[in-house]
């Protein structure tokens, strides 16, 4: 068996997301990567705490320096209960607005550190009848499920 991976996928560890993103993955055949699930997903690595955001980028370095991992994707969703999930905002409008925004800031800080590696950005959208959608952030990667 190999020891490379191509990709390195950070998200958050709510169970909630563990079919949507296993069907995602199987439908764009990424069944070796590194997975690295944190509450929150990015949310530390914007952090003023720097232990939290240590290991994260810790964690990505291992992916990209052993198995050579050259992409990153990077996943946050909505309902998400470290950043106080839907009751904390307004609308669901302001809820994405306010993911897509925290993506940016994560990504920005990762490019600082992993200047050699292609970073994607995807939203869950989970919706209060259970089900779920993954949306392409940023420059067009993917498309809308």
């Amino acid at each position: 068996m190999s020891t490379t991976c191509s990709t390195v996928l950070l998200r958050c560890m709510d169970f909630r997301l563990n079919g949507v993103i296993l069907d995602w993955l199987e439908e764009r055949d990424l069944s070796q990567i590194d997975v690295i699930s944190v509450a929150g997903s990015a949310k530390d690595v914007i952090s003023a705490q720097s232990g939290s955001r240590d290991f994260i980028l810790r964690q990505i370095r291992i992916s990209t320096d052993l198995h050579r991992a050259r992409k990153l994707i990077l996943m946050h969703h909505t309902d998400c209960g470290a950043y106080g999930g839907h009751a904390a905002f307004e609308s669901i409008e302001s809820e994405r607005d306010f993911q897509i925004e925290e993506m940016r800031k994560a990504e920005a800080r990762l490019r600082e550190e992993f200047p050699e590696l292609d970073i994607e950005l995807w939203l869950i959208d989970l919706r209060d009848d259970g089900s779920a959608g993954i949306l392409p952030v940023g420059d067009g990667h993917g498309e809308r499920q």
